[in-house]
Order: C-alpha cells, then sequence, then structure tokens
C-alpha cells in the first residue's frame, strides 16, 4: 500500500487501520486509491498503482511485446471510469495515462517532488481520466 501526505508532519498508522485500508482497496478494485482525512491533513492512499506494481505489470507488457514479436499489442478492458487501453511498444504502460503517472512516481523517488506535489499531480491525472 502506498500513502502520500499532503502535510509536512507524517503519518502513521496502525497495523489494524493498515489492514483494514488493504482490504477495502481489494474488496473494491475498481477503485484506484482513497483520500483520508486526518487531523494532520489528506492522506492518500492506494494500491501502489503509481509505484512498484505499476512499473512490474509495465516490465511485463515490455518483456512480452520484445519477446514475442507477433503480439503487437494488450488491450486491457475499460473498468470505472477508465478507458479501454492498449498497451504497445510506444506506449508500454497498463493505464491510459501510465507515462504521466511513471514520470511523477520517478520524481518522487528521485527526491525531486514532495509528496504533496506528487499527490496533487497524481489527482489531476486520475481526475482527468
Amino acid at each position: 500500500m502506498l500513502t502520500l501526505s499532503s502535510s509536512e508532519q507524517s503519518s502513521s498508522f496502525s497495523e489494524e487501520t493498515v489492514a483494514a485500508l488493504t482490504r477495502i482497496l481489494d474488496l473494491l478494485p475498481h477503485l484506484p486509491g482513497l483520500t483520508l482525512q486526518t487531523k494532520f491533513g489528506e492522506v492518500h492512499v492506494s494500491r501502489d498503482f503509481s509505484g512498484d506494481t505499476a512499473s512490474a505489470v509495465d516490465a511485463l507488457i515490455t518483456t512480452l511485446l520484445k519477446d514475442d514479436p507477433s503480439i503487437i499489442g494488450i488491450t486491457f478492458p475499460r473498468t470505472g471510469k477508465r478507458p479501454e487501453h492498449t498497451a504497445t511498444m510506444k506506449d508500454p504502460h497498463f493505464l491510459p495515462d501510465g507515462k504521466q503517472f511513471a514520470v511523477v512516481n520517478q520524481a518522487l523517488k528521485a527526491g525531486l517532488m514532495e509528496s504533496s506535489e506528487a499527490i496533487r499531480r497524481t489527482k489531476t491525472i486520475d481526475n482527468k481520466e
């Protein structure tokens, strides 16, 4: 689970809270994430789609497309508000806006972006879909 806080003060959650949030996201797979309202500010919680999970899926897509020249695209069906999307060698992402999410994630990991800015940009990308 990925958590990004808009506050300078870090939020710490109990194991029970993390387990409950994880279970909510498991039970509602169509939701990309949740925003918790805390006394310190908003905390965005997701399955880490903008992180390692998305990167792992995108890497597998790239492997499939490189290793089997007969496969020229992989179509992911429409889900919730996300339209159908075909991953290709030019765009090897399972999310329609995968390139934009990857840029935000890389900047955050490299320390080039504060978590509050990453939250804002992620929400902007997600709300446009």
